[in-house]
């Protein structure tokens, strides 16, 4: 019975021990821990991330920290696999100096970090790219349904109400933030939440185009912008002050050349014309309108220039029109007059996405809690978004 009971293998003795050594074993589990911790703490912040209303900016953040993750994780993992390879070539009598032993597991690492951290980004694309314009649209509606419960625009049937008739407690809730982060994945994985969605998709899109420009007012500080950006185009415009530089490199580089053929058809470059024919040459130039100093050299492209913007910016004092941005303008226009034309009214329809033909004006009331302004151009502009969004 002895003798039995000696030859029997209890379960512990045939634990696989690591092939680690212990301070290998530390270091290992050190860098893991501390890799969990940032684990748990991205998933706390995407939970987060998902469960509310976020930028785009911030979803892309976080994708790149995430995809972080994966390679640090992808690398701890070689780290392991790199330190036994290491002990079982010692077991063997492959000796490597220290130096080349790190050397060669921080290369392993760094490759296969980089390598995951590319093929994860090429998988995201992938996906993205793969996915149908139905998909996407599906998307976009569970995503502005989400919102809409969010900011308490929406409720759900089945979640308890709070004290005040909404839901802003639940949704606020660990549990909430992790029912909205699916809820966009299981709205558009079914065909019979369409119409639940469609129903108000285009009423839920304006509250959250709205939402994100801080409403009125946000978007009456959007037309301020707009309007001082105008503004000080008049003031270059009425001061004769506009910029005329791309005018005048253009007349540079026609006057040259008009100069140099005319010295060609002497059979001169500018580089050797005789220092006896400069006055000539000056002479000749001043003649198609350059009106260069008389120290004024041929070779002197320079002092061509100069001359060529000063007869520019002569004749642009000298006229009565100009040109502003391809149109022609009579000049001393009042403020009003100006901020109306059809050019400045386009490039401001454009920057503050307009319908075709709406007037923007160069004032609105305060006195009114600016109604005359969200009449006039806030709704209108959420018209022409949630048109440019919704198909």
């Amino acid at each position: 019975m002895t003798a039995q009971v000696q030859e029997k293998h209890w379960p512990q003795d045939g634990i696989k021990r690591s092939v680690l050594p212990a301070w290998q074993n530390w270091l290992v589990t050190g860098i893991t821990l501390t890799y969990l911790i940032c684990e748990l703490a991205f998933n706390s912040r995407l939970l987060d991330l998902v469960g509310s209303v976020s930028t785009a900016d911030e979803v892309h953040n976080m994708e790149r920290y995430g995809r972080t993750l994966t390679a640090i994780a992808a690398a701890l993992l070689a780290l392991q696999f790199s330190l036994m390879g290491l002990v079982r070539l010692k077991k063997k009598g492959v000796w490597l100096t220290a130096k080349a032993s790190t050397a060669l597991v921080l290369l392993i690492c760094l490759i296969t970090g980089t390598l995951t951290w590319h093929a994860v980004e090429w998988v995201i694309e992938r996906q993205v790219t793969k996915s149908t314009g139905e998909f996407r649209q599906m998307s976009l509606l569970a995503q502005l349904y989400q919102h809409a419960l969010i900011e308490g625009q929406q409720t759900l049937e089945g979640i308890p109400l709070d004290s005040g008739g909404g839901q802003a407690q639940t949704w606020t809730s660990p549990s909430g933030k992790a029912f909205l982060a699916t809820l966009p994945v299981l709205l558009s994985s079914s065909d019979r939440y369409r119409k639940l969605l469609e129903r108000d998709a285009e009423q839920n899109l304006r509250d959250n185009i709205s939402a994100r420009e801080g409403g009125v007012r946000g978007y009456y500080e959007l037309w301020l912008q707009a309007r001082g950006e105008v503004h000080k185009q008049f003031v270059a415009y009425y001061n004769d002050e506009m910029d005329i530089s791309e005018t005048v490199r253009l007349e540079q580089a026609r006057a040259w050349q008009r100069y140099e053929r005319s010295l060609e058809a002497k059979r001169l470059k500018t580089w050797n014309v005789p220092r006896r024919y400069y006055a000539t040459v000056r002479k000749q130039v001043r003649g198609q309108g350059v009106p260069v100093t008389n120290d004024w050299s041929p070779s002197d492209r320079t002092g061509f220039n100069a001359a060529v913007a000063k007869a520019a910016r002569q004749k642009y004092l000298a006229q009565r029109t100009v040109v502003y941005k391809g149109v022609t303008l009579p000049k001393r226009l009042d403020w009003g007059v100006f901020f109306r034309l059809e050019v400045i009214q386009k490039e401001l329809r454009e920057k503050l996405r307009l319908p075709a033909n709406t007037l923007v004006r160069e004032e609105y009331p305060l006195n009114d809690k600016l109604k005359q302004f969200a009449l006039e151009l806030h709704t209108p502009h959420l018209h022409e978004a949630v048109k440019q969004q919704l198909p």
